[in-house]
């Protein structure tokens, strides 16, 4: 038997992935037989993003409902995600030619995979119908019985069969790129994937997946079923979405700006449920509003539409998320030019860039960060690629002064955090107390600075979180417990958490406390870090993510968590190590996936961290920024969502792999109590 592309035993590529799947078979009276190394059931998810498929590194999928306390709803309920792939419309459907160069024999089989599950056809003497293709007189009519089988059988893997003479066609369902994951593994005789196949093309700028209550290798949690389903998945343009999603309140669309050659485009996306299948089988939307449309007078009931609006000036925003407003409905978002950009009537007017006294040049042509918005003190905060932090006076600002002008403008004061170096995630705003914290995390005074100054940015203050290694990796912003939240000065206690790094040990992860004034509010210590993380440098953390769930282990049993994911090189010692053994994150230098229960106000640094999972290596950072759904107590229903910063490794099931397919981008689920 031949060996394609190099690739060993019985493990044949159907149309462009190279590499085996291990799926879970179905025999040929329709019982699912859990095939090794699938025979554990699993509660984690993953879906396919396609090859380089990712969020990104510090930016985050969005979630809805946004109501953690709502009742969990299987079909209402889903995670957008961008992909940060440049789009494709879905023109071509990958198919496979295998011809037959003489006859199978009774009882081998052909089995079929597509990342979610598997197709198993068996060769018969006497019967031609269910999960059997009959052995016909001549090769002629095998194929044709096994396209026909095929055909029958294949709208759960997304194939169809069709033959010509002795070869049989093997075509995906739809057109897209995720027709190229589609492999095949056989024991029939005189059987072979000949050349002449076609790759699918197609790829989505942005897809959704609800169902998210789920099992994944078995169904099971509340939806009751194995894995996601995708709710809808679009191709926007020939761009790349690289930055985070914004939903609006009700959920029915989503922005997010597209970047291609000529500069970047703000899409504003009225979807609809069941429209696209796939990261790779995307659709584009039904109706395109012209500019000074509008959502109520242009887009038909029924529909999906999109609203299209180039930036004013050619040019990219490859690392400012938008952020939206949502009593104004208004977003804001800067440029790689350093201009931030104002929209208004986005989700529901007419959607349109403010061009009086907007954009406003901040900082030279610096790359600019993330803006927020605060809706106490009117000021808009952006930092910068430079490393400095800003801040514009929004109309109504009531904080600050002008540099010049009247409001909108830019503010009079800035200030440097650390020296040199960049900033890269947006600032973070604790508008009751009048207080902005910025993160730089390539400094070369600190190697690592967080900086906390009033939203007039004065009285600044700043702390070491850095390594020893100049200019070292990113640092992302951190992240309030609950206990900071549910308290206000003068009497103000609880943490921050910040993922910074090692202060002893180059450019390896640390967890830092931070604590604060009761009276003031005032940043006074950065502590002790939570250390050996990682046994070598050269890695960066995700953004951490804090949520408090009153039933987060078990009814009525409240857990404060912190989520966030080291890149590579997790830990693999054996003394000293706060991360528990068996999590897969202690071998083979992976990332990892970490949880930290923060209830109350625990001493710091701990012992070891509460739950971890490994993730594929990735220096930049093991996934993107993570989200929350729930505090439900149903199954299934209480988990976290991401995406891998980089390809899936391994076979599965599960991490590191996407599900049980390798070398593709995944959107993944974990509990929060287990990261299971």
């Amino acid at each position: 038997m031949l060996t394609p592309l190099g690739v060993a035993s019985l493990c044949w590529v159907l149309f462009l992935n190279v590499g085996c799947n291990s799926a879970s078979s179905t025999n040929n009276n329709g019982v699912e037989i859990p095939a090794p190394p699938n025979a554990l059931p699993r509660v984690d998810w993953g879906r396919v993003l396609l090859a380089g498929g990712t969020v990104g590194i510090g930016q985050f999928p969005a979630k809805f409902t946004f109501d953690a306390t709502a009742t969990p709803d299987c079909t209402n309920d889903f995670v957008a995600y961008n992909t940060g792939l440049v789009g494709a419309a879905a023109t071509v459907a990958a198919s496979g030619n295998l011809p037959f160069t003489g006859q199978p024999i009774a009882g081998q089989t052909v089995t079929f995979f597509s990342p979610e599950t598997s197709l198993t056809l068996t060769a018969s003497i006497l019967s031609n119908t269910g999960f059997f293709f009959q052995i016909g007189g001549t090769t002629t009519v095998t194929a044709a019985n096994l396209a026909a089988a095929i055909a029958r059988n294949g709208a759960g893997v997304g194939l169809t069969g069709t033959s010509s003479g002795s070869t049989v066609i093997a075509t995906a369902l739809v057109n897209g790129a995720e027709g190229n994951l589609l492999t095949l593994t056989f024991t029939l005789s005189n059987f072979s994937l000949a050349a002449g196949g076609t790759a699918g093309v197609g790829r989505g700028n942005i897809v959704a997946f609800n169902q998210l209550y789920s099992t994944q290798g078995s169904a099971g949690g509340l939806c009751n079923q194995d894995g996601p389903s995708v709710y809808w998945s679009y191709f926007t343009g020939t761009g790349q979405a690289l930055t985070s999603i914004v939903l609006s309140l009700d959920g029915t669309k989503v922005a997010f700006v597209e970047n291609a050659a000529g500069g970047a485009t703000l899409r504003i996306l009225k979807w609809k449920a069941g429209e696209g299948t796939g990261a790779g089988y995307p659709v584009a939307p039904t109706t395109t509003l012209s500019a000074g449309q509008g959502w109520a007078a242009n887009c038909p009931a029924g529909t999906s539409c999109l609203s299209s609006i180039a930036f004013n000036g050619s040019f990219q925003d490859t690392g400012s998320a938008p952020f939206y407003n949502y009593a104004a409905d208004t977003l804001y978002v800067g440029d790689d030019s350093s201009r931030v950009h104002k929209f208004t009537g986005v989700f529901n007017g007419i959607p349109t860039e403010v061009t009086t006294g907007w954009p406003i040049q901040v900082n030279g042509t610096a790359n600019l960060t993330s803006p927020i918005y605060d809706g106490i003190s009117g000021n808009i905060f952006v930092g910068d690629d430079t490393g400095r932090l800003s801040f514009i006076k929004e109309l109504g600002s009531t904080t600050g002064a002008c540099g010049s002008g009247s409001p909108p403008c830019l503010g009079s004061a800035t200030l440097q955090v650390g020296t040199a170096g960049a900033l890269v995630d947006g600032p973070i705003v604790d508008g009751t107390n009048g207080k902005v914290f910025a993160v730089n995390g390539t400094d070369t005074a600190n190697n690592g600075t967080i900086l906390q100054a009033s939203t007039a940015l004065t009285g600044a203050v700043s702390f070491k979180i850095g390594g020893t290694t100049s200019p070292g990796s990113q640092i992302y912003s951190g992240a309030f417990d609950n206990t900071y939240f549910t308290s206000a000065m003068p009497n103000i206690a609880g943490h921050m958490y910040v993922c910074g790094k090692d202060s002893a040990n180059g450019d390896r992860p640390a967890v830092y406390q931070l604590s604060f004034a009761a009276a003031t509010g005032t940043l006074t210590s950065v502590g002790s870090a939570l250390t050996a993380l990682a046994s070598a440098g050269s890695e960066a953390c995700s953004p951490i993510t804090e949520f408090d769930n009153p039933n987060g282990a078990g009814a009525g049993i409240e857990r404060d968590w912190i989520f966030f994911s080291i890149g590579n090189n997790a830990n693999n010692g054996i003394i000293a190590n706060p991360i528990p053994l068996g999590s897969g994150c202690r071998t083979n230098n992976q990332g990892c996936v970490i949880s930290i229960n923060v209830t109350g106000n625990p001493a710091w640094p701990p012992i070891t961290v509460t739950n971890a999972v490994s993730v594929p290596t990735n220096a930049a950072g093991g996934t993107s920024g993570i989200v929350i759904d729930n505090i439900s107590t149903a199954a299934q229903t209480s988990s976290i969502y991401f995406s891998l910063g980089t390809n899936s490794t391994g076979a599965g099931p599960g991490l590191p792999s996407c599900n049980t397919t390798a070398n593709v981008g995944c959107a993944v689920k974990l509990t929060q109590s287990g990261l299971i």
